[in-house]
């Protein structure tokens, strides 16, 4: 009971929670951002291995694939309550002419 009214209160908090005319929702776990805000497509890219030069080298290439994300909570230090956030993936910096591998993922298959 005592779990059915404290999640009845968050709801509460989060239909009356507004920030720069932004709809906000209010957690405490990334589950309850995952239940409440839906998936969408998006773009993540990774640097990724594509095999190994003839100096025995690992090679590499940027590669971006399109994947379903979705929200995580957002909380500042020492706050309990966080507020959704739609998960962001930036682009990692590569320099194809001099490629950085050391941080070259295995391929997504």
């Amino acid at each position: 009971m005592k779990k059915i009214a404290f999640t009845l209160f968050l709801i509460t908090l989060s239909f009356n929670s507004f920030s720069n005319d932004e709809f906000v929702i209010e957690c405490l776990t990334h589950g309850e951002c995952q239940e409440r805000l839906n998936t969408r497509e998006g773009r993540v890219c990774f640097i990724v291995k594509t095999g190994i030069d003839v100096n025995n080298q690992v090679t590499c290439a940027l590669r971006c694939y399109t994947k379903s994300l979705g929200s995580i909570c957002e909380k500042k230090e020492g706050e309990l309550i966080g507020k959704c956030q739609e998960e962001e993936f930036p682009i990692p910096v590569f320099d194809p002419s001099n490629p950085d591998c050391t941080s070259a993922i295995d391929p997504i298959l």
